[in-house]
């Protein structure tokens, strides 16, 4: 298994590219989201119910996990439980 650190989370991840290429481009979103780059980072290691328990960046490794995550960030950001 082949592993990188993302630049923006500073987080050693499988370089699966969905992982990779949220890493790109949700985080400026994700950091306008929850306000800081610390409560973003946070946020993708943490087990949410909403994603059945499972964390965001297991989820995005999952085929159509790349969309449902962008969609939870999308409820958090117009403050639909989630």
């Amino acid at each position: 298994m082949i592993v990188c650190r993302c630049a923006w989370s500073g987080l050693w991840l499988s370089c699966r590219e969905p992982v990779l290429s949220l890493c790109r481009s949700a985080k400026p979103w994700a950091v306008e989201v929850f306000g800081s780059l610390e409560h973003a980072q946070a946020w993708l290691q943490a087990p949410l119910p909403v994603l059945g328990n499972r964390c965001p960046l297991d989820v995005v490794a999952e085929p159509g996990g790349s969309a449902e995550l962008l969609a939870t960030l999308g409820r958090i950001e117009h403050g639909v439980f989630s």
